[in-house]
């Protein structure tokens, strides 16, 4: 009578871990399909996020790109309201010796880029006048040398911690204002 009650024990102890594996399985697969579910939701979620970076990056490139091409804009207006000052100032002889003795009708090509650039934003390092030129350093030197030398523009120096900046004197640009009315 032992033996048979051990033996149904036993089996009783059997189909109820048969019955709990078979719940743990079912769990199992239903922890795993959650998991793909999740999977699959972290993954439209990442592309969405992705595409959401992306256009970001791509409106950010667009504000850049409107705020350059409008300082290019800015810029250029600038240079060509200049140019036509350092233009009406070299229309008369009387007017040009009364700036400087050779004469503003003179300055032509990378000389009068060169000083249009300090008048129109003030003083920059010749590395600085080099990338904006687009010329070498020793060149934009030659070029401030000349404008000092054969057409006597008052050309300033200051020290401050980027090195020495290049200039042009204020009283000068007066000058050419006043030579222009």
């Amino acid at each position: 009578m032992m033996k048979s009650r051990n033996k149904t024990d036993k089996r009783r102890i059997l189909k109820a871990n048969e019955a709990d594996g078979k719940k743990v399985f079912q769990r199992f697969e239903k922890l795993s399909k959650s998991i793909s579910s999740l999977e699959a939701k972290v993954t439209k979620l990442t592309n969405v996020l992705e595409k959401i970076e992306r256009a970001k990056i791509s409106e950010q490139m667009m504000q850049n790109r409107a705020k350059i091409e409008h300082h290019a804009e800015q810029s250029e207006q600038t240079e060509q309201q200049n140019e036509q000052l350092l233009d009406k100032a070299g229309q008369t002889d009387e007017n040009v010796k009364s700036v400087n003795g050779l004469g503003m009708q003179k300055i032509r090509g990378r000389n009068r880029e060169l000083l249009t650039l300090l008048i129109n934003e003030g003083f920059h390092t010749y590395a600085e006048i080099s990338k904006k030129m687009n010329i070498s350093e020793s060149r934009a030197r030659a070029y401030i040398t000349e404008l000092k030398g054969n057409f006597n523009v008052p050309i300033k120096q200051m020290r401050d911690p980027e090195g020495y900046k290049i200039g042009i004197d204020i009283s000068f640009v007066d000058r050419i204002l006043s030579a222009a009315k």
